[in-house]
């Protein structure tokens, strides 16, 4: 697997590399054939910016190619690209950490707007079914105070009517209906 730093070895001693660190970049920049491994003249090398130690990224070492002969090249190489790499990478991190602190504040602004919206919706309901219920009650207190004066009436005619047949008996009078 390709890491920082990556680069082909080529048997004439140079190490060609690019800013991506993947092998098959360089060699398909350099326009490199990928053969076997023993009538190539390169080999892909890398080394972990946390390690010392070069390493052979291939299935097997060629006989041309001696780790210890270009240890010290890829240190001389690797340590004029470290800087810009870890420049890159703290320019990288400062643009990710205020991507994310900007990330959080529009987090917390569509939250807030979003608690504000459901507040308002929430009153808006509320008022609305207050208004609703209101208009309802007033409604039915006049419905239901016409029902009762048809219901009086209706009664009252019903009662007339029942005292013309015969064997209807009248309720008792009352003393202050005399």
């Amino acid at each position: 697997m390709c890491q920082f730093f990556s680069a082909i070895a080529t048997r004439d001693g140079h190490l060609l590399f690019t800013e991506d660190d993947h092998h098959e970049t360089t060699i398909t920049r350099a326009g490199l054939r990928d053969g076997d491994l023993f009538l190539r003249h390169w080999v892909r090398v890398e080394q972990h910016p946390t390690e010392t130690v070069l390493r052979v990224d291939e299935t097997s070492i060629p006989a041309w190619f001696d780790v210890n002969e270009w240890q010290p090249r890829v240190n001389v190489l690797l340590a004029r690209v470290r800087p810009a790499r870890e420049a890159y990478d703290a320019t990288v991190r400062s643009a990710q950490e205020a991507c994310d602190a900007e990330e959080r504040l529009a987090q917390e602004a569509f939250n807030a707007a979003e608690r504000s919206a459901r507040e308002a919706a929430r009153e808006a309901y509320d008022a609305t079914v207050r208004s609703a219920l209101e208009a309802h009650d007033a409604t039915l207190r006049s419905a239901l105070e016409a029902y009762d004066a048809e219901e009086r009436s209706a009664w009252e005619a019903y009662v007339q009517k029942l005292r013309t047949i015969e064997g209807y008996v009248q309720a008792a009078r009352r003393q202050e209906d005399v």
